[in-house]
Formats: structure tokens, sequence, C-alpha cells
């Protein structure tokens, strides 16, 4: 009987560079042509992979070209920022068939976990409107703070104010099925290279600012989670020695100085009336001078952050990211000029940057990523 992890190993790597023929599909995991064949044939039977079309190559018959079929089942991806939730229902492409978001005053988890549940349900309803009648082959759930994806435990999250709560067994109970829970940086960064702008990149990191801010680090095509899911805490960093206090108990801390909420009550005690950073942007460029100053601190914090992060990891892409918010051309130049200042100057090639502006549906849309990497983990299963 074939490795369940053989299976598995299949089915990514069919997801990850589709179509591709069976021959290159083991050179690809070193499995041999014959368990290829075998494991594909199951697949093909149970309707998970098609074929799509032949590929002549230089000598030989044409190769038979495989592909995850994208509508075999659909992914949940949900998320928490504290102020509500934001859901999306995806296929195995990662291509969007509904999303919605609701506001919530409640931070205790039963409520919380409750609405995500209610919210689950109506994206799915919303597919069968649609005329959809695929199976939900799991769900994902993303949050900021520390989260043990292995046994879907939130450690401790500041945002929420929660500390060992259970989230992944909580919502499974409530949806009746597979959930992962992750890091919402952690999210973002395995959906990015899932469907995203990192598609193809084995090394990158993502930088989430907003209410804190978090790292998921991708290295070697694998998410860097350290030991309990602990790594990419970039935000809890010291970056101002005896700076401001910091919610997680610390002074200094990169989220403490350059988090939205900092940036935004530091503008409002220098008698700046803003309520978002495109506000404070605005007022940068037309020459207020505090503005300026206030974007730029935060600015520096992330750049000098963001240079020891790649001093230590190397990677070959950087995604800056706001949730939910703008990140200014005056935020930026003083990332980039920051960073420039304090990388490791003999490094060979620095890596790109990119700035995006993301919405909450960025994180449920990573939350569905987890949610597709478990599905396929488990074979195509749907339990």
């Amino acid at each position: 009987m074939l490795e369940p992890t053989a299976t598995a190993t299949v089915l990514a790597t069919l997801r990850e560079h589709q179509p591709t023929s069976r021959t290159e599909v083991a050179r690809r995991t070193d499995l041999s042509r014959s368990v290829v064949s075998t494991i594909t044939r199951d697949l093909l039977d149970r309707g998970l992979i098609e074929e799509v079309g032949t590929e002549r190559g230089p000598m030989g018959r044409p190769a038979i070209m495989l592909r995850v079929r994208a509508d075999y089942a659909h992914l949940l991806g949900l998320s928490l920022d504290g102020t509500g939730v934001a859901g999306i229902l995806t296929n195995l492409d990662g291509a969007v068939i509904a999303q919605a978001d609701r506001a919530t005053s409640e931070r205790s988890p039963e409520p919380v976990l409750e609405a995500a549940a209610v919210l689950a349900m109506e994206l799915v309803d919303e597919a069968k409107r649609q005329g959809y009648a695929t199976p939900i082959g799991g769900a994902g759930i993303a949050l900021s703070g520390l989260v043990d994806t292995t046994t879907g435990t939130c450690i401790q999250s500041t945002v929420m104010g929660w500390s060992d709560v259970a989230i992944g067994p909580m919502l499974a109970s409530r949806l009746g099925l597979p959930v992962v829970a992750a890091n919402d940086a952690d999210a973002v960064a395995v959906g990015e290279r899932l469907f995203g702008a990192a598609h193809g990149h084995d090394n990158f990191a993502v930088l989430s600012i907003g209410e804190g801010i978090g790292t998921g680090i991708i290295a070697g095509g694998r998410l860097y989670q350290g030991a309990h899911g602990a790594a990419g805490e970039l935000g809890h960093c010291t970056i101002e020695v005896d700076g401001p206090a910091c919610r997680c108990g610390k002074h200094g801390c990169l989220e403490a100085v350059a988090s939205v909420p900092v940036i935004l009550r530091r503008a409002r005690e220098c008698g700046l009336e803003v309520t978002d950073l495109t506000q404070l942007e605005t007022l940068a460029e037309s020459g207020n001078t505090a503005a300026r100053a206030e974007l730029e601190r935060a600015g520096q914090a992330i750049g000098l952050a963001l240079s020891h992060l790649v001093n230590l990891v190397s990677p070959a892409l950087l995604i800056i990211t706001g949730s939910g918010v703008q990140l200014g051309p005056v935020l930026q130049r003083a990332v980039l000029e920051s960073h420039a200042k304090h990388v490791m100057p003999m490094l060979p090639s620095p890596p790109r940057m990119i700035f995006r502006q993301e919405g909450g549906a960025a994180w449920a849309r990573g939350a569905a990523g987890f949610a597709t990497e478990a599905f396929l983990e488990r074979g195509g299963k749907m339990t």
C-alpha cells in the first residue's frame, strides 16, 4: 500500500508545476516512475486530477500532461483582526467563488468563532446559489499572534486578547470540517506562494503592517515556523532600546514604534487631526513636517527590522503589505532608505521589495491557502 505522504508529494508537485508530465513529477519528487504512475492513476480515477493534452519532448512519445482539477473541492478561509471576520471561498487554484466580511464588537473566543462559523456557512450557501455543488475540502482560520498549527491553538494573541484558545478544534466542531489555524502573516505568505506574487519563489518573506506587525517566512519552498509556530515575530524584536511600552510587555518593539495605531496616535499627539495613514501621507506630501517626521520614524524602524531579517534568512523577495491600510510613498521611501543603509553591504543580490495594499480578504485568502495545503497533504481526502 502506498504511503499517504507519497500521494501528498505528487499532489503538491502537480499543484505547483501544472500542467506536468508523470516523468517530470518523478524527477522532481525522486519517486519512481512506477510509483508516480500508480498514484496518478488513482487520482485520475477519483477525479482529483485530469489529463490536459500532450506535450512532445526532444525524443520518444508525447507525454500526457496532468493537472489538479480546480473544481474538485472548495476551501474556506477566515481571518480575525479584532474588529470582525473576513471570509472567502476558493477553488483549488485560489479563484474566489464567494467572499464577505462581518463586523463584530465581540472579543471573547466563543462569540467570535460563532460569527466566523455563521459567515462560513453563508459563503457556502452563496456558492450553492451560484450553482456550485462542489464539496468543501476544509477551512483555515488566521489571526495575529502565536499559533500552533499542529494543535490549532492560539497560544497568544495580543490583538485579540487571547491565550491558549483551541480555535482550530472549536471551529471544526461548528463546521464539521477539518480546520487548520495559522498566524495571519504566515497565511498571507502561503497564499502569496500558492496564488500570488511569490508563486514560484522558494525563499521570500511577507511583512504585514496593521494593528500589529507580523512576518511570514518561506524558506526552501516551505513555511518556516520554528518551535511552536513562533518564528516571524519581527514585530516584537527590539528596535528602540528603552523605547515605548509594547502590549507584549516589553519596550521598544517594532510594533510599539511602527504599527498603524501607534503612528496615528503619535500624529494626533502632535496636533494632527488624522484617522488613517492616507490622511497622514497627504499632509506629509503637502509639506507638513510633523506628519513627515512620524512616517519617517516608522519607516526607518521598519527598514532597520527588515535589514536584520534579510541578513538572517536572505530572501529573494520581500512583500510588504498593509492590513487594510495604504502604505504611501513617504513611508515607503523611508523603509527603502533605512533598509539600504542597514542591510549587509556585501550581500550578493538584495531582495526585490514589493509594497501592496491588502484588506482582510488577503488574510482570509491566505487562510484558504493553508486549508488547500492541508487538503493536499491529506491526499485530497475530505476528512
